[in-house]
């Protein structure tokens, strides 16, 4: 009972009807707000809670709300909600009245199950601070009619204001105080949290962006920028780089290689992983790029290199390339 009872109290926040299946369904009616021109009463919106005996479909709102409270199938959750209301039915006829929580009392009588709430409209409005407005016009000597003061009535403690100058907006003051509260609380969380970053060396910029990102962004396209230049003015000279390269080939056509690649680019990297101060460069050789640890027009010289220990133990797999070949 006690778990059925949470959740149709839980689903009427949410929905304007929750329907027990076998049983019927509480139905949220809203009154909305009026005024009485002729007691001069202003009453607040209010909800009632009614229940319909006739509505006994299940729409599967219930079962649902089982599903996710516990974690389970809807299948599952269809299940526990039938095995209580088969409860509630039979605590039912047995007692001839039950309590559904803070909703309010369902009793059988004869052939029919009658609800009711436990509270009216006027007494839930009046826990949250809505209650009735009364204004009375008091005519003070010499004034006109139009402006005659008022008094208004909060329960039953008048209070007297013009009501033609003034707003009046009833608002709790424990509501207040822990709204206040709250908000305090929060402020202080979030300084200590994010506190403020000293700001050195630092200019205010306005900007939905951080500056600093779109400085770090420019900064990389014009490197993008000067690089594709540089490419550029290398490939405009073709014919001068490959004279260049035929020379260095002609006085010096014997390399010992220390590796092959596919492109120009992966013996570049090669050559970047080994550092600056190794010597190595890379040489074309066709399809090819190979990377050379020494040029020389003497074969036997780099025979010499390539037999030395220190060589072996750092490039175990050199060898000697006739470039002109």
């Amino acid at each position: 009972m006690e778990r059925l009872s949470l959740h149709i109290e839980y689903l009427l926040l949410r929905h304007d009807c929750v329907v027990v299946p076998g049983i019927g369904a509480f139905l949220n009616v809203y009154h909305p707000a009026e005024y009485n021109s002729a007691t001069r009463i202003y009453r607040p919106m209010q909800r009632e809670i009614r229940f319909n005996g006739a509505l006994i479909h299940d729409d599967g709102v219930l079962a649902h709300s089982y599903a996710r409270k516990y974690r389970r199938s809807f299948q599952e959750g269809r299940e526990m909600l039938l095995q209580d209301t088969n409860a509630f039915i039979r605590m039912l006829e047995e007692e001839g009245e039950l309590t559904i929580g803070r909703i309010g009392t369902i009793r059988r009588e004869e052939e029919n199950v009658v609800f009711h709430p436990m509270r009216t409209p006027d007494n839930s409005c009046a826990e949250i601070g809505l209650h009735e407005i009364g204004l009375k016009k008091t005519a003070k000597t010499g004034d006109s009619p139009k402006r005659a003061a008022e008094t208004t009535e909060i329960g039953n403690q008048p209070i007297r204001f013009n009501t033609r100058r003034n707003y009046y907006i009833p608002i709790n003051k424990i509501f207040a105080r822990a709204a206040a509260g709250i908000i305090v609380v929060l402020a202080v969380a979030l300084a200590a949290i994010n506190p403020p970053q000293p700001g050195v060396g630092r200019e205010d910029r306005a900007s939905v962006v951080p500056f600093e990102t779109i400085y770090n962004s420019a900064r990389v396209l014009m490197e993008m920028a000067t690089e594709s230049a540089e490419g550029d003015e290398a490939d405009s000279k073709p014919e001068e780089n490959a004279t260049v390269a035929e020379e260095s080939q002609a006085e010096l056509p014997y390399c010992l290689i220390v590796g092959t690649f596919r492109t120009k680019k992966e013996a570049d990297a090669y050559i970047s992983s080994k550092g600056t101060e190794t010597g190595l460069e890379s040489v074309s050789g066709g399809k090819l790029w190979r990377v050379s640890a020494r040029r020389s027009s003497s074969r036997e010289e780099l025979q010499k290199e390539l037999n030395d220990p220190k060589f072996r133990e750092t490039y175990g797999e050199g060898w000697i390339w006739n470039s002109l070949n």
